[in-house]
C-alpha cells in the first residue's frame, strides 16, 4: 500500500471526473529562504602566538527557512478503533480517494527551520602544505522539521462520501517524515 504524501498525488481520485482533482501542487511551497556564509578573519595583532591562535579560523554557516509543503488527506474506513484506506468510487485504488469536499494536498506540514554550522582551524607547515581541523554540526538547534506526513486518512462515510468528525491534530500524529536530526562529524583535510 502506497504512503500519504505524494503517491496520492500522482493518481486520479476519479478517472470519469478530472474536474475533482483540482488543487494545489505536491510541490507548492509558497516561501523559501536559504542564506549561507563563511567567514576567515584575519587580525593584525604584533603579538606572534596570539595572531596565530586568533587567525587561520574559519566558521560556516546554513541556514533555511521553508514554509509549509502539502500532503493528500484520504477516505478512510474505521474499523476496530483504526482507519484503513476507503475506495469511495470503487475504482480498486484504495489509496487515492478523498472525502468529499476536500482537495487534492489541502494539508499543510509544519513550516521548516535548519541551522548548519562548520568551524575549521587551519595549520600551516609550508607555503605547499597545511593541514585543516574540522567541525560540523547539521540541525544544530535540533529542530523537529516535519517534510511530510504518511497515511493521512480521515474517517469517511462510505456511502456519502462524506467525512465523519474533525480533522486530526496532524502535528500531534506520530507517522510523519522530517529532516535528520542533530549530527556532528570532526574530520582532517591534508591540503597539498
Amino acid at each position: 500500500m502506497l504512503g500519504g504524501g505524494a503517491s496520492n498525488s500522482f493518481a486520479l481520485s476519479d478517472p470519469t471526473n478530472r474536474a475533482l482533482d483540482k488543487g494545489y501542487s505536491y510541490g507548492d511551497q509558497r516561501h523559501t529562504f536559504v542564506m549561507s556564509m563563511v567567514a576567515r578573519l584575519q587580525f593584525g595583532i604584533r603579538n606572534k602566538t596570539l595572531r596565530t591562535i586568533l587567525n587561520n579560523n574559519q566558521f560556516g554557516i546554513i541556514t533555511t527557512a521553508n514554509s509549509s509543503e502539502r500532503f493528500t488527506i484520504g477516505s478512510g474506513l474505521l474499523r476496530d478503533g483504526s482507519l484503513s484506506p476507503l475506495d469511495l468510487n470503487l475504482d480498486g485504488l484504495f489509496f487515492s480517494d478523498r472525502p468529499v469536499g476536500i482537495k487534492r494536498n489541502s494539508g499543510k506540514t509544519p513550516p521548516q527551520f535548519n541551522l548548519d554550522m562548520r568551524y575549521s582551524r587551519f595549520f600551516h607547515f609550508n607555503e605547499r602544505f597545511r593541514l585543516e581541523a574540522l567541525v560540523e554540526m547539521q540541525n544544530l538547534f535540533n529542530i523537529n522539521s516535519i517534510v511530510s506526513y504518511n497515511n493521512v486518512l480521515v474517517p469517511t462515510n462510505p456511502v456519502t462520501g462524506e467525512m465523519i468528525g474533525q480533522l486530526p491534530d496532524f502535528k500531534a500524529r506520530n507517522t510523519s517524515f522530517s529532516l535528520g536530526s542533530r549530527q556532528a562529524q570532526v574530520g582532517f583535510k591534508f591540503h597539498f
